[in-house]
Formats: C-alpha cells, structure tokens, sequence
C-alpha cells in the first residue's frame, strides 16, 4: 500500500523526502529520545512532536547527524523533546506520538522507561 503512493510522488514531483523513524523511541522522565533517517534524495526539517494535546520542539542530540533539525538525504539524526511534566505518568507503557516535519506527519509509538 505504501509502494503505490512512494512511487506516484516520486516520479510526479521529481525529488523528494522520505523519513523513517528507526529503531524503538524510548521515554525518560518527560523526554522523548527517536531517531529520524532521510531515506529520499531532498533535505527535511524536523519540527515538533505532538502526544495528545500537547507537543514539544525536537533537539538534535549532541554529536547526531547535521546538528540542526535537518536530516539530509542518506542520513540520520537522533532527536530529543522535553514535554510537560505530567504527560507520560506510566512506567512500561508505550505511547502514540506524531512527528511534525516539513515534508509532513509520521504517527510513531514510544515506550517509557522510568
């Protein structure tokens, strides 16, 4: 179902991002740890995540891809994003999150470990 929609935009529009998140996203304490690879041929920024009606800016963890919240293509970058005290209460369960970029949205699942 994903291939239809890959290839129609790619042979319409040329050039474009295609972003993974990889490997399991974790929670600690407030913060969201996940990792964001570019496996399209154009750069994309990274924004936000969004859990519920909340959400938090990402930061590019220290030493991690470009060092910016753009993941060039072929690359990977692990970001971070403090959210409010409050919003994950629950060690052991997992979460639905939703990563805003420029290309567009990517629903994910993080698991809180303490």
């Amino acid at each position: 179902m994903l291939i239809g929609p890959m290839i129609r935009m790619g042979s319409a529009g040329g050039k474009q991002a295609v972003l993974q998140v990889v490997g399991t996203p974790i929670i600690q304490g407030q913060r969201v740890y996940l990792t964001v690879r570019n496996i399209g041929t154009v750069k994309a920024t990274v924004t936000h995540v969004v859990c519920a009606d909340k959400q938090a800016s990402v930061v590019p963890l220290a030493g991690s891809g470009s060092g910016s919240n753009t993941v060039d293509p072929g690359a990977s970058t692990t970001f971070y994003a403090d959210f409010p005290a409050g919003t994950f209460q629950t060690a052991g369960q997992t979460y639905e999150l939703t990563l805003i970029t420029d290309q567009g949205t990517i629903a994910f699942t993080a698991y809180k470990q303490t």
